[in-house]
């Protein structure tokens, strides 16, 4: 795993994004988008995107989860925020590899 400051594709975030109780917030937003209601799973969308789109040290856990989700999600408005934000991920993900001559180390 990455030390708490770094996360995926180079990102320096603050620490508390990439601790324990952060990682653990994440549980309670899938185990509602399970839930029956419509509201409750789009929230819990909402979040999920949110969270995934921080690019953060549990984005390789939380993708396949996501993609999972978004697959099995009939109402369209819970899944376009899935899909905005896979979408928006891998992009950024394209970019980084196309780009990754180009990105500069940061001196220590």
């Amino acid at each position: 795993m990455l030390p708490s400051t770094i996360c995926n594709h180079h990102l320096f975030l603050p620490p508390y994004i990439c601790s324990d109780k952060f990682e653990n917030s994440i549980a309670p937003h899938l185990r509602q988008a399970e839930n029956n209601g419509t509201v409750l799973r789009w929230a819990a969308a909402s979040a999920l995107a949110e969270i995934l789109k921080l690019k953060t040290a549990q984005y390789t856990e939380l993708m396949p989860k996501i993609e999972t989700l978004c697959a099995h999600e009939a109402d369209n408005g819970v899944k376009k925020k899935y899909l905005d934000a896979i979408k928006k991920v891998k992009k950024y993900a394209l970019l980084a590899i196309v780009n990754y001559p180009k990105i500069k180390k940061p001196s220590s």
